[in-house]
């Protein structure tokens, strides 16, 4: 749910219905996006289903109820069955390491990696049952050893009732996974339930760029290994944050204007809120044709943004 007004970096939680009749919290630090003139809130599990208000919530404690909408319990993303961005499992079991001389070598035949782009610094999850304590410790199939505790080393304690950790791979296990090797997992007094990465949207493009009037992006730089841009498809822009507003202005390698919201200078001219850090709409005929190659420029991109991935939603 996206929400616009003034002043909304204050508000601090959000109320939805429950299907059990009482409300479901959301608080601010889950919000998506939170920034003075823009709100993005992914709707939490459990909610009642259909005509509803939403009604947020202030740091003073005043109360605002929303116009209705209509909502839906319909979980889309985040799972193996829907194909959409979130974790997806890539292993799953029932294994007690009850040592360290107790290592699981899950060789890459026993992990599911189909439709996920694995690169350095992707996320992993691991889950597991832990109602003492344990050691846990991964290393890639060449035993290079990952930063799972965010100080450098590649095991940890975690406290008991702890049930996941989550870390970044490393470029030695992004090499290890694409080659077709596999994952490393010891330590002690814990049993390993699930392992997870994190499955993206395919990422056309990755980078660092400030447009400036214009940038002329290749269709050359465009990786297309993932999927084929076609008219309709939502494509989504992230940029690094910004707390001002800032121009984005997007063409077809054509200079041709696919409409990208209402309100702006124009519909493919339009103003970024302060932290307003990623944008989707649809692709047009004239995009899809020209990221497609049929023309040396993919897209022609202008403002005083950065941006930092461009990427096809798939759910």
């Amino acid at each position: 749910m996206e929400v616009y007004g003034n002043d909304l970096e204050f508000i601090t939680k959000a109320y939805f219905p429950g299907e059990d009749g009482k409300d479901i919290v959301v608080d601010a630090s889950d919000f998506k996006r939170k920034a003075t003139g823009s709100l993005y809130i992914y709707s939490p599990m459990g909610i009642k289903a259909g005509p509803a208000q939403v009604v947020l919530e202030d740091c003073s404690g005043k109360k605002y109820t929303l116009p209705e909408v209509t909502l839906s319990d319909e979980v889309v993303g985040g799972s193996g069955e829907t194909g959409g961005e979130g974790y997806a499992p890539i292993w799953e079991g029932d294994v007690y390491i009850y040592d360290w001389a107790n290592w699981q070598y899950l060789t890459s035949d026993q992990l599911s990696l189909e439709d996920i782009q694995i690169h350095e610094g992707l996320m992993i999850r691991l889950t597991f049952d832990n109602p003492d304590g344990a050691s846990v410790c991964v290393c890639d199939a060449n035993w290079g050893a990952p930063d799972i505790d965010g100080e450098g080393n590649n095991s940890v304690w975690v406290a008991a009732g702890t049930t996941e950790l989550e870390f970044p791979i490393s470029q030695g296990m992004a090499e290890t996974l694409k080659a077709g090797g596999g994952i490393i997992v010891g330590g002690g007094n814990y049993t390993l339930k699930k392992i997870e990465l994190f499955r993206e949207y395919p990422t056309l493009w990755a980078g660092e760029y400030t447009t400036g009037w214009w940038w002329y992006l290749p269709a050359s730089e465009l990786d297309l290994s993932a999927i084929t841009p076609e008219a309709g498809q939502t494509i989504r822009f992230t940029f690094t944050h910004h707390d001002a507003p800032q121009t984005f202005c997007l063409c077809d390698g054509w200079w041709g204007a696919p409409f990208i919201r209402d309100g702006g200078e124009s519909d493919n001219n339009i103003v970024l809120a302060a932290g307003e850090d990623f944008l989707e709409f649809e692709i047009s005929e004239g995009m899809a044709a020209t990221m497609n190659g049929e023309s040396e420029t993919a897209l022609i991109i202008g403002g005083d943004i950065t941006i930092t991935k461009i990427q096809i939603k798939t759910d």
